[in-house]
């Protein structure tokens, strides 16, 4: 799909084929996350004031997380936050800018058929739909 998402960014910003090709950094994101993934679960011991037991501080998924991507790196600024999000054990709502027009439906049609489709949605539109997401707790 690199040629698609080369092709999408370049009608969207122009500039030179190599552009789009830095978009496609955010695996690297993901291999960190793999790396990373059992020191950033694991408990952390507290300090507490009695003489017997253990304090620790778990941590847990937040549940739903709202990613809303800018439209100068769509790409990049989209997959490099999405991977922790979902090594955090969130599900997540993703907002492509609306100004990168190419980018956000080649997103909208890529992510339902590579991610979960249950656990990651993504919203398309402008301000309307935008100003509706930040309406909901997340």
């Amino acid at each position: 799909n690199h040629e698609k998402i080369v092709e999408a960014l370049r009608k969207d910003h122009g500039g030179p084929k190599i552009r789009g090709l830095s978009e496609l950094l955010g695996h690297t994101a993901a291999q960190e996350a793999l790396n990373s993934l059992e020191s950033w679960t694991a408990p952390e011991v507290v300090s507490h004031n009695s003489l017997v037991g253990k304090s620790y501080i778990r941590k847990e998924a937040k549940g739903v997380v709202l990613l809303i991507s800018p439209w100068n790196f769509p790409f990049d600024l989209t997959f490099e936050p999405l991977a922790p999000i979902i090594a955090a054990g969130n599900c997540a709502v993703i907002k492509p800018s609306e100004v990168s027009a190419h980018c956000c439906a080649l997103m909208a049609e890529l992510i339902p058929k590579y991610l979960d489709n249950e656990a990651i949605k993504v919203v398309t539109g402008g301000v309307p739909e935008t100003t509706a997401l930040l309406r909901e707790k997340f």
